[in-house]
């Protein structure tokens, strides 16, 4: 009988698939592997970029196990579009993209194609969302052969209609992809898909602890590794394109579906969705820390005021797609998504700060446009300003800050927020007469305006 001690030693030298057979030998066995330190570290070294020595708790044989069930998974893909050895070749490339992914210089631009992030520049210049390299265009042509010599029994395997449900959930990235599908091409993709979530569950893991600069730092990393895998699975993409083309003849065409959008997609699902309340809070309160620099007349902090700009960017590019990039910059821009969220947040958090002992000084609004024009797009900086030109603008403003607490409740500054964004041609002190008019506990804030 080996001792505890020596067990331990034995298992922190196995990687996670012996770690696994190692569980199983025996119970003195399997309690020396249940020590969350050694799938934590295998899986790490594996899977995600070292971008800190943080070690966050979390059920990392969970994650081992699922990434041993996706060696497997992929292993039986192959056929006869496809080896065996080729899709475990194609999975370690996969997974070593995304912990490690090749860096590119950003490419030079007219000024009217150039955008402030890598993932917009992306979204705004498609024709350079792919990377030219001389293995990738010869596996490319040889996975084209292949294709297009299997091309009959490939579109045969969509005559099953729950197979074209399939199809479509994944044309259009929606949720509840359900139903196991029996095609090759939406094997593969469901495989990437899988391979991509489990790297975006861990990564939200590690974000938890620093929320805005691990955010960031990880968001870039990932869209360079975008790239390169919307490369080296583009042939079987343009098959998912060519086939639904073929199948949905009278269905309105929109963008073509890549793994760049894809991947957008579950970021924003397993990262963005887990990591938001941590995030939106910390962004705010450090935008409250450069305020109150402004009030005190101390220097502002330009490394945070770039760091929380960068941060703002990298919400807004999960927010837009191939046509919205280009509004970016105006001011009447439909905002949707995690950057809608975001920006209903401040607009709360600085309505309620509008209203605090700062709000009356002309000399700090001004400065505070400034600040805000400097980290926010045009859509929600002029929103800002409005409730600025509000606040300044009443009289009888002690008395709206004394009641502010018991009127100006969540619900009603969430009303106003959504009021604005639904309708950016209103003025907010029409948005603000039509919230206030909706709640008859407000009457009198209505005597106040």
């Amino acid at each position: 009988m080996l001792s505890k001690n020596l067990l331990s030693e034995i298992a922190q030298n196995l990687t996670n698939e012996d770690l696994r057979s190692f569980s199983m030998v025996s119970k003195s066995w399997h309690s020396a592997s249940k020590n969350q330190s050694l799938w934590r570290n295998n899986f790490i070294s594996e899977w995600l970029p070292e971008i800190s020595d943080k070690k966050p708790q979390a059920n990392w044989k969970e994650f081992s196990c699922k990434a041993l069930a996706l060696r497997s998974l992929w292993k039986q893909l192959g056929g006869n579009i496809i080896s065996s050895s080729e899709a475990e070749s194609l999975y370690s490339e996969l997974v070593s993209t995304l912990k490690s992914p090749p860096i590119s210089l950003p490419p030079l631009r007219k000024q009217e194609n150039s955008f402030p992030t890598p993932f917009q520049d992306l979204l705004g210049n498609p024709q350079d969302q792919f990377i030219e390299q001389p293995e990738h265009e010869e596996r490319n042509q040889e996975l084209d052969r292949k294709i297009t010599e299997n091309g009959p029994r490939i579109l045969s395997e969509f005559n099953d209609l729950t197979e074209r449900a399939i199809l479509e959930r994944f044309r259009w990235n929606l949720v509840g992809t359900s139903g196991s599908p029996s095609s090759f091409i939406l094997k593969l993709h469901r495989a990437v898909e899988k391979t991509v979530k489990l790297f975006c569950q861990a990564s939200a893991v590690m974000i938890a602890e620093d929320p805005c600069e691990e955010y960031l730092e990880r968001w870039n990393l990932y869209v360079e590794a975008m790239k390169k895998i919307n490369s080296m699975f583009l042939s079987f993409t343009e098959t998912i394109n060519e086939v639904y083309d073929c199948l949905e003849t009278e269905v309105l065409q929109g963008p073509k579906f890549n793994l760049l959008r894809m991947m957008a997609v579950i970021w924003r699902r397993e990262v963005f969705s887990k990591v938001k309340p941590l995030l939106l809070s910390e962004l705010t309160s450090e935008i409250a820390t450069q305020r109150q620099k402004l009030l005190t007349g101390e220097e502002p902090d330009y490394n945070e005021i770039s760091k929380l700009k960068a941060v703002i960017e990298s919400v807004f590019d999960i927010s837009l797609n191939e046509l919205t990039v280009y509004y970016r910059n105006h001011s009447k821009l439909v905002l949707e998504g995690p950057y809608y969220e975001l920006h209903c947040f401040v607009l709360e958090k600085s309505f309620e700060y509008y209203l605090g002992s700062a709000g009356d000084s002309l000399n700090f609004l001004k400065l505070d446009k400034h600040y805000i024009d400097q980290i926010f797009p045009s859509a929600t900086s002029d929103q800002l300003a409005k409730l600025k030109t509000f606040i300044s603008s009443r009289r009888n403003y002690t008395a709206l800050s004394n009641c502010r607490l018991s009127l100006l409740n969540d619900e009603n500054v969430t009303r106003i927020a959504k009021g604005m964004q639904a309708s950016p041609e209103v003025s907010l002190e029409k948005s603000i007469l039509y919230s206030i008019s909706q709640d008859t506990s407000c009457s009198i804030f209505k005597q106040l305006i």
